[in-house]
């Protein structure tokens, strides 16, 4: 079952190579959706994908990549958008 999620990360997630490396995840996973930062020093996600794929993804949230600090991951569960890709949003 394909499920659509919206992932918010606090902690230490800008400017540490989050976004590059979450892409790079989400493309390994066939994940879809879309990356950005917030003006608040968050990271927001929305991601589609199998129970599967999701879980995998955000194991790999709850962490990051090397430099960042991840102190607390939010996810909502909400309707299926049908993104065709994963993207890096400005």
């Amino acid at each position: 079952m394909n499920k659509h999620l919206k992932i918010t990360i606090s902690g230490e997630v800008q400017g540490v190579g989050f976004r590059m490396h979450a892409r790079s995840v989400a493309h390994d996973l066939s994940i879809c959706g879309f990356i950005k930062n917030q003006p608040d020093e968050t990271v927001f996600i929305e991601a589609e994908g199998s129970n599967h794929q999701l879980l995998q993804f955000t194991n790999w949230c709850r962490t990051g990549p090397a430099h960042a600090t991840v102190e607390d991951v939010s996810i909502e569960e909400t309707s299926w958008v049908g993104f065709k890709s994963f993207e890096i949003r400005r």
